[in-house]
């Protein structure tokens, strides 16, 4: 009598099936977490450049004392002397808002906040009664990705920081 000593092809095929398969949903999760880590940290940029693009806006906003408000442009101008901009104007483009700063001795100053694909910016100004509000409103497509930021507003009062200086000068 023969004994045997390996494997039959039948249970080759059985553990080469198995092996297979368990590699494959390897594949399957790993992909996932590589997507889903990728979403996160483009999630994060996005954060991060809007949250950056609303703080220059409102200090710039408050920091000036006149405003032209277009649907894609917005220039602000009197700022007080520390800040030394004689202009600031804020320029909407396909999927970027440009921040142009004009000094006193005439050099310029860029910076580009960009946007998500098929997201838009506008500028808009409420006068209220009391203060005349620079709006920065984004918008976001008609049908939007689960990946995309969520419709934001920025709102900030034009010359606020100059409206608290003259309270403090007469007290």
């Amino acid at each position: 009598m023969r004994s045997a000593r390996g494997f039959t092809l039948i249970e080759m095929l059985v553990i080469i099936t198995i092996g297979s398969l368990l590699a494959g949903f390897a594949v399957v999760l790993l992909h996932g977490v590589l997507v889903a880590q990728k979403t996160a940290q483009q999630s994060q940029e996005h954060s991060t450049v809007f949250r950056r693009l609303a703080d220059d806006f409102r200090r710039d906003v408050h920091a000036a004392s006149e405003s032209e408000v277009g649907a894609a442009a917005l220039t602000l101008r009197g700022f007080a002397p520390p800040t030394g901009a004689r202009r600031v104007r804020y320029e909407v483009h396909d999927h970027e808002i440009l921040r142009v700063e004009d000094g006193e001795n005439g050099a310029a100053r860029r910076e580009s906040y960009f946007l998500p694909k098929n997201h838009s910016a506008t500028f808009r100004e409420n006068a209220e009664p009391s203060a005349r509000v620079i709006e920065l409103v984004l918008t976001l497509p008609e049908k939007p990705s689960p990946k995309s930021w969520s419709a934001s507003n920025v709102e900030a009062v034009l010359g606020s920081d100059r409206r608290y200086e003259k309270v403090e000068k007469n007290q």
